[in-house]
């Protein structure tokens, strides 16, 4: 038996990221809000799933902002969303730095608060202020 069905998927392009052995996926939702359905649980870790899906520790969702460069959110593999991750930010505020040249600070809002990525001394070489961690 065959399924006949037409497939109903959508082609989103995407980043895979690497930073300090975590690997992200990076969809942009900035121009296009419906990519933010990728947050959806159960959407995200098919899509997080390193056997059947592209792979990866997080799932990073830029969604447009006010106040901010960007919106950033943090899917875990396990659909659950967090409030930062270092790697994951130095990752996306390179992006973000590369698309504005003249920048030499890119501020991501996260769920844990405004976050600011920094140029460093090398050329590809991106820091983050944290902040104070909360415990």
């Amino acid at each position: 038996h065959y399924n006949t069905r037409k497939s109903m998927a959508t082609s989103v392009p995407f980043k895979k990221m690497y930073g300090l052995g975590n690997d992200f996926i990076v969809l942009d939702a900035r121009k296009n809000s419906a990519v933010s359905a990728a947050s959806d649980p159960s959407r995200a870790t098919r899509l997080t799933d390193r056997k059947l899906g592209i792979g990866c520790d997080q799932l990073i969702i830029l969604e447009a902002c006010d106040d901010a460069m960007c919106r950033m959110r943090i899917i875990n593999a396990d659909g659950s969303e967090v409030g930062a991750c270092g790697n994951a930010t130095r990752c996306v505020g390179g992006v973000l730095l590369d698309e504005n040249p003249t920048a030499d600070v890119a501020t991501i809002r996260t769920k844990a608060g405004l976050l600011k990525c920094y140029k460093g001394g090398g050329e590809k070489l991106i820091t983050v202020d944290m902040g104070e961690p909360l415990l």
